[in-house]
């Protein structure tokens, strides 16, 4: 026997708002491992705040270890773990349990590009330097003409206006 379902009336489903690029004060929503199936294992970080989620995934490669660990160690001081607490983070698991509720301040710079639409559209990453912090902490900064990289005019459409848009409608949730 077959379960019954009911497909009439479900509401039309949105893209989650992605967090745009700036200083945003977040929850941590987890950390959890690729499945050991994929081309490339990574973990996946993510974020929320009444503005949008975010999420990021670092990378497990022999290229990108290194600078994923010194992110998720970041991430953990910027959890309220000393020096010692967070050398002692040897899974993924716990590392996911410690850091998952806590909440912390990042920094998201931005990259134009054209979207679908031939729009100019902002999309957002984690910079290669510090990203994150203690709610308590105001070390970060945020400068759009420093932290927004635009996109060389000679990629700019010539039919699209060079204003651009924080509207990130053709970007996938991850």
């Amino acid at each position: 026997m077959s379960m019954k379902i009911n497909l009439t009336d479900v509401p039309e489903q949105q893209f989650p708002t992605r967090l745009g690029p700036g200083l945003h004060d977040v929850e941590i929503t987890g950390l959890v491992e690729s499945d050991l199936g994929e081309e490339k294992e990574y973990l996946q970080f993510s974020v929320v705040n009444p503005q949008g989620e975010y999420g990021e995934r670092f990378y497990l490669n022999d290229k990108a270890y290194k600078w994923s660990m010194g992110k998720l160690r970041e991430l953990a001081l910027s959890c309220g773990a000393s020096e010692d607490e967070v050398d002692k983070f040897v899974t993924v698991d716990a590392l996911g349990k410690f850091i998952t509720g806590k909440k912390i301040r990042i920094k998201l710079k931005g990259e134009e590009y054209v979207g679908q639409d031939g729009q100019i559209r902002v999309g957002s990453k984690l910079p290669l330097m510090k990203f994150s912090e203690p709610l308590t902490s105001n070390g970060l900064s945020f400068n759009a003409e420093r932290d927004i990289v635009r996109l060389p005019k000679e990629q700019i459409p010539s039919e699209v206006p060079a204003s651009t848009s924080k509207d990130d409608e053709d970007m996938p949730p991850f």
